[in-house]
């Protein structure tokens, strides 16, 4: 195979090699960091930890499954989100929060109940 475009003579893009997933640093490694990278390394993992953290708390089986889905998606971006992740993790946390909400229905109310507290006492009324 020639290593260029016949027509144009514009050399064939190479192929491009996977590049190493993420590993998490050791924290010794992690306070070598500078802060602008340890900045940029938690921007990097946080995508994948936050869908960890989600399996690490979710019970629900089909919640569990779209969850894996989402974390090798995930994995195979680099670990970064994409659109369509992005919107697929916003709708596995409001799925989760629902369920929560059905299992025990004082768990959303209490978090949504206002309560007045008179800070000034309110003369003539």
């Amino acid at each position: 195979m020639p290593d260029c475009c016949p027509t144009c003579h514009r050399p064939y893009p190479k192929p491009r090699t996977a590049k190493p997933q993420d590993h998490d640093l050791t924290s010794d490694e992690v306070n070598a960091l500078s802060d602008a990278a340890l900045h940029a390394y938690y921007k990097r993992i946080a995508p994948r930890k936050d869908v960890e953290f989600f399996l690490s708390h979710c019970t629900d089986g089909d919640l569990r499954l779209r969850a894996e889905a989402l974390l090798t998606a995930i994995r195979a971006q680099s670990g970064k989100h994409s659109g369509a992740t992005k919107a697929e993790y916003l709708s596995l946390h409001q799925a989760w929060r629902r369920a929560r909400n059905a299992d025990d229905p004082a768990f959303g109310a209490a978090r949504h109940e206002v309560t007045a507290e008179v800070i000034w006492p309110v003369e003539g009324v």
